[in-house]
């Protein structure tokens, strides 16, 4: 995949949308008054409706020198600053026009433009610095919020919110990938494998002759021992199977029942990680889509692997099932070293400049203000449940696994 299609891709994933405010209806306000700023203001939305952004900006600007109290100017220049690519100025243009908003209807979309420029800048920063992208990812989440309080209909807002809390979620959960695959890897290994690992560990200074000629030694008298039962205890025809108490069971087939349960927690560890790269790809925060598309590659090949494994243990095929266990342990590893190779190592400029960074609506209403899984009302209060129950989930993964859940708008 070329960096040109990951760029388009990135771009459609996860877009949130910036509101053109009405200017006209916005500016019939305005003349009705005919502030000082009102010829400005005109010569910007005939200029912005004609595309002419930079003219547009310089009409705006001037509109404030004008009148620096005047709210649509600030707004629209915010908007065509976006237009321009400057996030940075658009951002602080939103603050002063929600500030110095005396309506309601300009405060909500200055609030909901505020998220949206946050979260394309939170998207930006997250290959390079993914804990300073959930700083700002955090303040997108404020924002929105805000807009939520001040208006509980604005479905778009409501959306903003959510995703920026997923993105939140999905970065931390990418962090922690490598290590986590790692894990598993690990545990999909056959038993008789882990065991000679830590055999290994346990004797590091003892040398591959030295196991190798202690594994020929045990395995010679394994096979005397064998012979000598053979010759001792030679069953008589079909005494064997008559004599086993009724309702007992095979135990070798006890074995590859529990090894069958074992298998699919195993798989349902490597669909998660598989579901938080997909997630992370379909909302625009990967950490780095060409790796992570090669991760998970190699992810569904070992998923491949553990079907395989679950089936050839449902037929009792022990030797063939460990090959395919190895097989995808393999997969595993490769899909964590990947990963690990591709994680940004410097993770701490785009925090820092968040914190010198002013949080979202510290103006005039200050109501935005605070931690933004605060609950605003019943309807985000049930978002904020499933969110409370995707994160317990979670966290009950590390020692049971679950299924990522997957909710799409």
């Amino acid at each position: 995949m070329s960096h040109a299609d990951t760029d388009r891709r990135r771009d459609r994933a996860g877009r949130m949308t910036i509101r053109a405010w009405a200017v006209g209806v916005m500016l019939c306000a305005s003349w009705a008054w005919a502030g000082p700023g009102d010829r400005h203001l005109r010569e910007g939305t005939a200029a912005f409706a004609e595309q002419d952004f930079a003219r547009a900006a310089d009409a705006y600007q001037r509109a404030l020198d004008a009148d620096s109290n005047l709210a649509e100017a600030a707004f629209n220049r915010a908007v065509v600053m976006m237009h321009l690519g400057s996030a940075e100025q658009a951002q602080e243009l939103f603050r002063t026009a929600e500030r110095l908003a005396r309506r309601d209807d300009v405060k909500v979309n200055a609030r909901h433009n505020l998220g949206a420029s946050l979260y394309r800048s939170a998207q930006a920063m997250t290959p390079q610095d993914p804990n300073g992208a959930i700083e700002i990812f955090k303040a997108a989440a404020g924002a929105y919020k805000a807009a939520v309080r001040l208006n509980p209909d604005d479905q778009d807002a409501r959306k903003g919110l959510e995703l920026s809390r997923r993105a939140m979620h999905l970065i931390q959960e990418q962090l922690a990938l490598p290590e986590e695959l790692a894990q598993l890897a690990q545990d999909q290994r056959p038993e008789s494998a882990q065991q000679g690992d830590r055999q290994n560990t346990d004797n590091p200074n003892e040398s591959q002759e030295d196991r190798e000629q202690a594994e020929d030694d045990s395995s010679r008298v394994d096979a005397a021992d064998e012979e000598q039962t053979e010759v001792q205890t030679e069953p008589e025809s079909g005494a064997a199977e008559d004599e086993m108490p009724a309702g007992q069971t095979d135990p070798e087939g006890s074995q590859f029942d529990g090894q069958g349960d074992r298998q699919q927690e195993l798989q349902d560890r490597a669909a998660r990680a598989r579901d938080i790269l997909e997630q992370a790809r379909k909302q625009g925060v990967e950490l780095d889509p060409q790796a992570q598309q090669a991760a998970q590659d190699l992810i569904e090949e070992a998923m491949r692997n553990q079907e395989r494994a679950a089936a050839e243990m449902a037929d009792r095929r022990r030797d063939d099932a460990h090959e395919q266990q190895m097989e995808a342990a393999e997969r595993l590893r490769e899909a964590a070293e990947l990963l690990q190779r591709a994680r940004p190592q410097d993770q701490g400029r785009g925090r820092e400049r968040q914190e010198r960074q002013p949080q979202s609506g510290q103006g005039s209403q200050g109501d935005e203000a605070g931690d933004p899984d605060e609950p605003v009302d019943e309807i985000t209060q049930r978002l904020l449940d499933r969110e409370r129950r995707d994160r317990q989930m979670r966290n009950r993964y590390l020692q049971q696994a679950p299924v990522f859940v997957e909710r799409d708008w």
